[in-house]
């Protein structure tokens, strides 16, 4: 089983079975620092086209390395079209603190919202956190949602099949307000085995979340996994492209219309 440190932490990845070898060969590993002066105008990138549910049956995960999300009906949780193929929304979870960095800084969490296509490629979008102490800027779908469950979520030793806890209907609408402003890579899983080809897609718009939700997230996992971010990863040839370099921090967190409802 991999860990976060030691004989078995990320730099170790690749050895520890055939199937993840990608994790120390491979040419385009995530997750990466994004320098913003380097990243690339693409004009051509679109704001992002999400229809994400206002209720689908849903299951909060301890998976060990991780706290996450699954969707019982994976169809019916939403949909992300990049380019004009359609990603469907399988699952969602979160790493404290941040795998992707801006500027070489790590934020406290990042959330992973993994979509797959149906020729089973994959797209994910990657929301950032940052500390607030203002009670009322606290991350509202962890606030409204998650957190209860969060603390009756056992813990679980690794190499078992994890916890599971259901969480009934979630509103994913609030993950969906649309973007226009985001960068854009291709890389891998951040995980074993570091399957690669992923596209990425990384908002430029930082979220707030409290320390105590932070906290809350780590509570669960034991161990090293309480920080299970991996490293970031040398770009090698890629450029990394941003949608609007004007308005890096402008993204539209309105009401949700046919742009950017049901996520």
């Amino acid at each position: 089983m991999f860990t976060y440190s030691g004989p078995t932490g990320p730099e170790y990845w690749g050895n520890l079975s055939n199937d993840y070898v990608p994790c120390k060969n491979g040419a385009v590993q995530s997750p990466v620092n994004i320098e913003k002066d380097e990243a690339v105008l693409n004009s051509t990138l679109n704001p992002l086209n999400r229809k994400y549910s206002s209720s689908v049956n849903s299951t909060l995960i301890n998976s060990c390395y991780h706290i996450g999300v699954k969707f019982e009906d994976q169809s019916g949780a939403g949909v992300l079209n990049v380019d004009g193929k359609d990603y469907t929304l399988i699952k969602l979870h979160w790493h404290t603190p941040s795998e992707h960095q801006i500027d070489g800084y790590q934020f406290p969490a990042e959330l992973h919202l993994v979509h797959q296509a149906a020729d089973a490629t994959l797209s994910v979008v990657s929301i950032l956190y940052n500390y607030t102490s203002d009670d009322d800027s606290v991350d509202p779908f962890l606030a409204e949602q998650i957190e209860e469950q969060l603390v009756e979520l056992p813990n679980v030793s690794c190499g078992g099949k994890g916890a599971r806890l259901p969480l009934g209907n979630l509103d994913l609408t609030e993950l969906g307000n649309q973007a226009k402003n985001y960068y854009r890579y291709v890389g891998s899983l951040t995980t074993p085995g570091c399957t690669e080809t992923v596209i990425w897609t990384v908002l430029q718009k930082v979220r707030s979340i409290s320390q105590d939700q932070v906290e809350a997230l780590r509570n669960p996992l034991n161990g090293s996994y309480k920080e299970n971010a991996r490293p970031t990863q040398p770009l090698h040839d890629r450029k990394v492209q941003v949608s609007d370099s004007d308005n890096e921090d402008d993204d539209d967190d309105g009401d949700n219309d046919d742009d950017d409802g049901d996520d």
